[in-house]
């Protein structure tokens, strides 16, 4: 037996009731065709019908972290973090089509709300191409004070349409939806202030939100953000900006994310250069690739073969003991299946047990040609190893490391690391390294 289903409506009236009072019977009810449903109850689909309907393409603004008709957000310790440099070093980056922590990006006006007054962003703005850039557009809080959030937004939203905008940054939402005392605190309010926000997203725009962390924020990125959790729970995704330690490195940052998107890096280590952010790699990456220069800084020839708990020490201490093992590596052992690995493996560092002060069951480490006594018998023999694949060698191929060996005074002396200055002054306070990314060009 095979059942029909029937969708009809009141012959008179609003509904059923109204029909049966006016004397009709439900007989006399009106079939309704398919196309005569309301849009919602037409949008209703099963399963099969949504796994057969083709995907849509992600369409990036900021590749891995930024997507068209998304809202994500930007959170911070206040002062600290430098989400306003952060986000304005991105605007210019998408306005011009450029590349942003190596990843590139697809050319569009940006449309940039700030809390800051006039002298204060332009401080700020400085230290990026804002100010220089037409295809970035401001509107400053203290212009518009009087009116309501919803207002400011939704007419923001229009001038993003009017103009052909693709990024709307909104810096912070605290000042912006002028959030006092506990209405940060309530879920409320915080789906409210979200709405003009999913409003925009809708519109096709992408939208950053930056926001300030709390002052008890824990690792979680979840809960980093001031005030309720219903603000993350409506966000797509979730983009934390932490400061990192290390001599040297005021302005490296940790970027850590969660979201929708699989693409996107959980952790990735940047660092404001040359008027940008740049991307370092993962923190792992990161300590190898300062092992590995601190190491070749301060060997130098057999004669003064240094031992491993001399280059521990150098290296930082025991906090590091299992990256300075990975980055010295061995030889290798054919006859027992182990490929040579790290500086050892790739003939970059030599080592001898006895050398230099080290005891008769201890390794001493120096530099390869470097003492007219080391016997060729005692070098060992090059490895073809295809594709550099130690952090040692690929940092030394990407520029990260020194290319000749320290020589003479420079001998045995950890390298300086201070930055270089660059503008009126980089993020915290402090001092920026001057570095330049080559372009990998845009999305399209």
């Amino acid at each position: 037996m095979t059942a029909t289903v029937r969708v009809v409506e009141a012959r008179v009236g609003k509904d059923v009731s109204d029909h049966l009072a006016a004397g009709y019977g439900i007989e006399d009810l009106v079939p309704v065709d398919e196309t005569g449903l309301s849009p919602i109850r037409a949008s209703f689909m099963t399963g099969p019908e949504l796994a057969a309907a083709q995907d849509e393409a992600i369409a990036w603004i900021h590749a891995d972290y930024l997507a068209a008709s998304t809202t994500t957000q930007l959170s911070g310790a206040p002062k600290l973090a430098g989400k306003t440099t952060f986000a304005l070093c991105l605007a210019d980056a998408v306005a011009r089509g450029a590349e942003f922590i190596g990843r590139p990006t697809k050319k569009g006006v940006v449309v940039y709300l700030t809390e800051q007054t006039k002298g204060s962003f332009k401080m700020s703005a400085r230290r990026t191409g804002v100010l220089a850039n037409p295809d970035v557009h401001l509107l400053l809080r203290s212009l518009v004070w009087s009116h309501e959030w919803a207002d400011i937004i939704r007419e923001a939203i229009a001038y993003c349409l009017e103009i052909g905008a693709v990024l709307l940054i909104i810096d912070t939402l605290g000042r912006w939806a002028s959030l006092l005392g506990d209405t940060e605190n309530d879920s409320g309010p915080a789906l409210e202030i979200m709405q003009p926000l999913d409003e925009a997203a809708a519109a096709g725009l992408a939208v950053l939100v930056v926001r300030h962390d709390r002052k008890d924020a824990s690792g979680n990125i979840v809960d980093a953000g001031r005030g309720s959790n219903a603000y993350a729970g409506a966000f797509d995704q979730l983009l934390s900006l932490k400061r990192v330690g290390g001599a040297g490195h005021d302005n490296r940052r940790k970027l850590c994310s969660e979201g929708r998107f699989e693409e996107t890096p959980r952790e990735l280590v940047v660092e404001y250069v040359g008027g940008t952010f740049v991307d370092r790699g993962t923190e792992a990456n990161v300590e190898s690739a300062e092992v590995s220069a601190t190491v070749l800084a301060v060997l130098a020839d057999a004669d003064e073969a240094r031992t491993f708990d001399h280059l521990l020490e150098a290296c930082g201490g025991p906090a590091r003991e299992t990256t300075l093992q990975r980055v010295l590596g061995t030889e290798g052992n054919p006859d027992k299946g182990k490929a040579p690995s790290g500086l050892v493996g790739d003939g970059l560092v030599l080592r001898r047990k006895g050398a230099g002060a080290a005891s008769a069951k201890a390794y001493g480490y120096w530099l390869p040609g470097t003492s007219t006594d080391t016997e060729p018998s005692q070098l060992p023999i090059p490895v073809d190893r295809g594709e550099l694949d130690s952090p040692c060698s690929a940092t030394v191929e990407a520029g990260l490391l020194p290319s000749a060996r320290p020589t003479g005074a420079d001998r045995g002396a950890v390298p300086d690391s201070s930055p270089t200055p660059h503008g009126p002054g980089p993020i915290g306070g402090e001092k920026a390294n001057r570095l330049e990314s080559p372009p990998r060009g845009e999305l399209p």
